[in-house]
C-alpha cells in the first residue's frame, strides 16, 4: 500500500517541530509528502491531492502543527483503506483518493482559514463516508482578534450551507450582544458581514461545489 502525506503551509510559515518529528518516525513507510504553501487552506489541500492522487493508495491530510505515534499514524492509515471513509482525527484526514473526490474536497470559496475543515466533515457525514478517531495530536490555540473575526466571518458561510436549525441562527445572531469587550463586539458583527458576502457567492456559484472533478 502506497501511503502519501499533504501538509498546507501558510507563506512565511513552517513545519512544527512536534510535526517534523512525526513525519521522521515513519519516513519508512510514505512514498511521498507533499507540502503545499498558499494563504487559501482549502485550496492548498485540494491541490496537494490532485498531484499525487494518482500515485498512492491512501492520502494523510496533516495539518503542520500535529504530532502522532507511528503506529497511530499507521493504524488510521490502515482504517481509512479498509474501510473506504474519510477518516478524521483532529486536525488532520486519512483517505482513498477516490473517497476525497466523491466528498467534492475542501471548500476553495471559504476565506483563507476556518470553518472549512467543518463543512468538509459535514458533508463527508451527510454521504455516509465519515469516520472520527483518535490518535492525532492538535494543540490548542486561544485565537488573536483577527482571527477570531475571520472565524465568525467564515462561520456564516458554514451556517448558510449547513445549518437548518432556528435555534442555532438565533444563537450565533445573538452574539454580539452577548458579550461586554469592544473588539469581540466587532468581530462578532463580521458573521452579519459573511452571511452578506456568502449569501451572494452561493447565489453565484450555488451552495455545493466539487472542487476536485
Amino acid at each position: 500500500m502506497k501511503i502519501g502525506v499533504v501538509i498546507p503551509i501558510r507563506v512565511g510559515g513552517s513545519l512544527s517541530e512536534e510535526t517534523k518529528k512525526s513525519l521522521n518516525s515513519i519516513q519508512n513507510h510514505v512514498s511521498i509528502v507533499k507540502i503545499i504553501y498558499g494563504k487559501n487552506v482549502s485550496r492548498q489541500r485540494n491541490i496537494g491531492v490532485k498531484e499525487i492522487a494518482d500515485s498512492v493508495d491512501v492520502i494523510a491530510l496533516l495539518d503542520d502543527d500535529v504530532s502522532f505515534e507511528p503506529e497511530t499514524f499507521m493504524n488510521l492509515v490502515s482504517m481509512a483503506y479498509e474501510s473506504s471513509m474519510i477518516v478524521h482525527s483532529d486536525a488532520s484526514w486519512f483517505f482513498r483518493p477516490e473517497v476525497y473526490a466523491k466528498v467534492g474536497g475542501f471548500d476553495e470559496r471559504f476565506v483563507r482559514v476556518y470553518e472549512e475543515d467543518t463543512d468538509f466533515n459535514e458533508r463527508a457525514r451527510r454521504l455516509g463516508l465519515f469516520l472520527r478517531a483518535d490518535g492525532v495530536k492538535h494543540p490548542k490555540k486561544v485565537p488573536t482578534f483577527r482571527k477570531l473575526f475571520l472565524m465568525r466571518f467564515n462561520k456564516a458561510f458554514y451556517m448558510l450551507k449547513n445549518e437548518r436549525s432556528l435555534k442555532e441562527w438565533l444563537r450565533q445572531l445573538s452574539m454580539p450582544f452577548r458579550v461586554k469587550h469592544p473588539l469581540r463586539f466587532l468581530a462578532h458583527l463580521c458573521f452579519y458581514i459573511g452571511i452578506i458576502y456568502y449569501a451572494l457567492v452561493i447565489a453565484i456559484s450555488g451552495r455545493d461545489r466539487n472542487f476536485i472533478s
